[in-house]
């Protein structure tokens, strides 16, 4: 246990330091919990255990995918933009050349071919919302929305 000036007190456990949160308000606890997973996991990627670094590569992976999908509802371009970049790696990895190859000639567009008023255009208009208030879809979800919709009628 390590006493801070303030007089609260912080246990130490192998990994992550975590504060004795019953002196803060909930919302502070969660943001300290958070943190200190957001450190558990950090540390786990440099684990010389291979068990424990594939699990912490694997779940920083579908956090990742987890942000994407809330980042399209949002219409939020640019983190899909970054996380896609991101992927890369794992669509190398897994054989999945094509899905490398359509980033790299969307990242060659994107970033060589258009101005920076065009590609903000794109950004911007990336996304199509249905409904006020509801969540945004990218252009080929729509797509196949629209073949459903053809499909019943």
């Amino acid at each position: 246990i390590i006493q801070l000036p303030s007089g609260l007190t912080l246990e130490q456990s192998n990994e992550v330091t975590i504060p004795d949160l019953v002196h803060f308000e909930e919302k502070e606890q969660l943001h300290i919990l958070a943190s200190s997973y957001e450190e558990f996991g950090k540390k786990l990627l440099k684990s010389t255990d291979g068990i424990a670094r594939f699990w912490a590569e694997f779940h920083q992976m579908v956090e990742s995918y987890v942000l994407f999908e809330a980042s399209a509802r949002r219409g939020d371009s640019m983190t899909c933009e970054i996380l896609a970049e991101k992927w890369l790696l794992y669509w190398k990895v897994t054989g999945k050349v094509n899905y490398v190859e359509i980033s790299l000639n969307q990242m060659e567009t994107l970033y060589e071919k258009l101005s920076a008023y065009e590609l903000e255009e794109v950004r911007l208009n990336h996304f199509i919302r249905l409904n006020k208030g509801r969540r945004m879809v990218a252009f080929d979800e729509m797509c196949e929305i629209i073949n459903d919709w053809s499909k019943e009628m």
